[in-house]
């Protein structure tokens, strides 16, 4: 954006690998694939009378009147108890500056695969601070991310939907006996 070189992480030492992956995957660095920006401040007292949702560090946080994003966006809360949380927003949404917003530096990327990815990272056990946990681009960037192949990608997706589909089934079943 502002012409700034984005920075290249060292690379992956075989004995980082934690486990084997197909051989059309590959491993590489989170800082390698994504950026992470943040969103734009809105304190709870500024926030008008609308229908637009608010995600914050810890998710959902309300509605507004306005959005600072067009198209749906995955957030990772950056600031709070929950931070480290991951979401995809809807098409018009408010994202503050407690949560960042990915965009992906690779175009082999699928939204929901890499928010799935995401969740799978724990990225808010990577925190620093103590009174108030804090995750940053600094301490997630460097993390390793097994990637597969784009339309490998949508089957997972598609899979994780089908079981996902199998779970809510079971609940329905096993809270009405």
């Amino acid at each position: 954006e502002s012409g700034k070189k984005l920075k290249t992480y060292p690379s992956i030492d075989p004995a980082e690998i934690p486990f084997e992956i197909p051989k059309s995957w590959q491993w590489v660095r989170l800082g390698n694939i994504v950026q992470l920006s943040s969103g734009v401040m809105l304190a709870k007292k500024n926030m008008k009378d609308g229908v637009i949702p608010v995600f914050g560090g810890n998710g959902f946080a309300g509605f507004h009147n306005e959005s600072n994003t067009s198209s749906e966006v995955i957030i990772v809360g950056r600031v709070g108890a929950q931070c480290g949380n991951v979401h995809i927003t809807e098409t018009n949404t408010w994202v503050t500056d407690n949560a960042f917003k990915v965009r992906f530096l690779d175009g082999a990327l699928y939204y929901r695969f890499v928010a799935l990815a995401l969740k799978q990272l724990n990225l808010g056990s990577t925190y620093r601070g103590s009174a108030q946990p804090v995750i940053s681009g600094a301490s997630v960037y460097p993390l390793l991310f097994a990637l597969p192949p784009l339309a490998e990608q949508k089957r997972i997706v598609e899979k994780v939907d089908e079981l996902m589909g199998f779970v809510s089934q079971l609940k329905t079943i096993i809270k009405d006996d």
